[in-house]
């Protein structure tokens, strides 16, 4: 058995087929992309995140493109460095803008738990 992360879009993919997670998470071989909207997002979360927590929010940009590019094929690392260069240009303005006009909610945290990896024979 393994011990290792489990993402919520892992077990997304053991649900629906199995075959497609054996492929992404047990050989490592994906399909060539980056969904821009989601990096987007995601990029723009942590660096927002880092505001709300009192941290440097240029550093968190820089460390999901670090992540990112380490997930990626070569030919996709530049869609990555775009995306970062789009939150490092909008951050500014969105915190001159709407810094003082909202409250969050609530911060994000990554969760993380163990999980048991049954192995099987596909």
């Amino acid at each position: 058995m393994k011990n290792r992360d489990v993402s919520w879009t892992e077990i997304s993919a053991w649900c629906t087929c199995r075959m497609k997670w054996h492929w992404a998470y047990e050989v490592n071989i994906v399909p060539k992309r980056v969904v821009r909207a989601v990096s987007a997002g995601a990029c723009g979360h942590a660096a927002i995140a880092a505001v709300l927590r009192g941290e440097d929010w240029v550093q968190a940009v820089n460390d999901w493109l670090d992540q990112e590019i380490s997930k990626v094929f070569e030919e996709e690392q530049e869609e990555c460095r775009a995306i970062a260069d789009l939150i490092l240009s909008i951050i500014p303005r969105y915190l001159d803008n709407y810094h003082d006009d909202f409250k969050p909610v609530l911060i994000e945290h990554r969760l993380k738990f163990q999980c048991v990896v049954l192995e099987c024979d596909l």
